[in-house]
C-alpha cells in the first residue's frame, strides 16, 4: 500500500463533531494577523502527488509550490495549499497529514522513533495546555499522543517524512529563540495589547522568515538530512 493511501485512509485524531467546543479554531487564521488571511497547509512531494491524484479539495483553488535547496546540494520540495474552508473541507476526507493529526506533530529521532510532541501550528507553539484554545489540546492530550504513537508507526519508517518532522521542530526552535519565547511562555497570560504586539512580531516572522536566514539554521537542517540519509540512503 502507498504510505499515503494509508494516511489518507486513517482517523488519526478522531473526535466527533469537536469543532462544536471551539467554534472551529483549528481550522481558522488568528483574526489579530493583518497581511495571512488563509491557513497554510505544507504538503510533500509524494503527499501532494497523492492529493492531485485523488481529486484534492474542491473548495482549495490557491496552491504554490517552492524549492529548498540544501548545503549539500539535495533539493527539497514543499507544496503549500491556502485554505479559507474554515473546516468545511470537501471532501473532508481529502484533509492533509498536518490537518489529520493536529493538534500535535511528533518530535522524532533520526532513525524515525517518536520522542515527543510539539504542537502542529507555528501560532499555537507559544500557548500552554492550560490556554490552549483547543479542546482537545486541552482535555484529550494524552489520549491522543497514546493513539499517534501508534497510528504514526507506518509513515515513520519513510525517511522523507522522518526529516520533514525533524526540520518542523528545527524551525520551531529557531522562530522561538527569536521571537524571545524563554520571556513568553505562555500567550494566554498576555494582557491584550501585549498579544498585539506579540502577533504583529510573529506574523512579521513568519512572512519575512527571519528566524531562518541564517547559516546555523542552514547547517542544522543539512546535517539532519545527512544524519538520516546515513541511516535509511539517501532519499531526496
Amino acid at each position: 500500500m502507498n504510505i499515503w493511501e494509508y494516511v489518507y485512509n486513517t482517523e488519526f485524531v478522531a473526535f466527533k463533531d469537536c469543532y462544536t467546543t471551539c467554534n472551529g479554531y483549528c481550522c481558522k487564521i488568528n483574526e489579530q494577523f493583518k497581511t495571512i488571511q488563509s491557513v497554510m497547509l505544507p504538503l510533500l512531494n509524494g503527499e501532494y502527488n497523492y492529493y492531485k491524484e485523488k481529486g484534492g479539495i474542491t473548495n482549495i483553488t490557491n496552491h504554490k509550490s517552492e524549492i529548498f535547496k540544501l548545503k549539500n546540494g539535495k533539493e527539497f520540495i514543499v507544496y503549500y495549499l491556502w485554505c479559507n474552508c474554515k473546516g468545511l473541507c470537501t471532501p473532508h476526507s481529502m484533509r492533509p497529514l498536518l490537518c489529520r493529526i493536529y493538534p500535535y506533530i511528533p518530535q522524532v529521532s533520526f532513525n524515525g522513533e517518536i520522542l515527543g510532541f510539539d504542537y502542529a501550528s507555528f501560532y499555537d507553539l507559544f500557548f500552554s495546555t492550560k490556554s490552549h484554545p483547543c479542546t482537545l489540546a486541552k482535555e484529550h492530550s494524552t489520549e491522543i499522543k497514546e493513539t499517534l504513537k501508534d497510528k504514526l508507526k507506518p509513515i515513520l519508517k519513510e525517511p522523507e517524512i522522518i526529516f520533514s518532522f525533524i526540520v518542523l521542530e528545527i524551525v520551531s526552535k529557531y522562530l522561538k529563540e527569536k521571537i524571545g519565547f524563554n520571556a513568553i511562555q505562555d500567550i494566554g497570560n498576555l494582557s491584550d495589547e501585549e498579544k498585539a504586539k506579540f502577533m504583529t512580531k510573529l506574523e512579521w516572522l513568519l512572512i519575512s522568515r527571519k528566524a531562518w536566514q541564517n547559516d546555523d539554521f542552514k547547517d542544522e537542517v543539512s546535517l539532519a538530512y545527512d544524519k538520516v540519509a546515513s541511516i535509511f540512503g539517501d532519499f531526496l
